[in-house]
């Protein structure tokens, strides 16, 4: 991992989003990670504001 490149596909990683074991696993995975930044994003921001207030 690095440089913005995907995990590798090893027996070593295991996905929960394994239906099928020729499926590419990286699009789901891709879009976890973008949900779970959003949300991490809007959980700082609540933090924050109960910070200021």
């Amino acid at each position: 991992m690095g440089n913005h490149h995907p995990p590798p596909h090893t027996d070593e990683w295991w996905f929960l989003i394994d239906w099928h074991e020729q499926l590419d696993k990286q699009a789901p995975s891709q879009a976890i990670l973008i949900y779970t930044l959003k949300r991490t994003i809007r959980l700082a921001e609540q933090v924050l504001t109960s910070f200021r207030s």
